[in-house]
């Protein structure tokens, strides 16, 4: 809800908290990812979105993440890859 909000430090903030209670939630470091990289944190979000994608390879939720983290930092072809990973491993 703060991300949606843009309360993107409180949001930050929140979940930091939470990843202390639950270290290991993929949800969790999707938070981190999204606060970190709209508050131009990118190299924490890309730290946050990697933990993702090794704790559970092919998931979607990191996966999606990395596109968009990717296109943030101009690079439209890996955004598109890590676009299609993501499809390929819903369907």
């Amino acid at each position: 809800m703060l991300l949606g909000r843009h309360e993107f430090a409180e949001a930050l903030a929140l979940a930091r908290t939470l990843s202390e209670q639950v270290p290991d939630d993929l949800l969790v470091y999707g938070f981190l990812t999204d606060a970190h990289a709209e508050l131009g944190q990118y190299k924490e979000a890309e730290e946050a979105c990697q933990w993702m994608l090794d704790l559970r390879p092919g998931n979607i939720p990191a996966l999606t993440r990395a596109a968009y983290l990717r296109e943030l930092f101009g690079d439209i072809e890996g955004a598109i890859r890590a676009d299609a990973l993501g499809v390929s491993a819903h369907g």
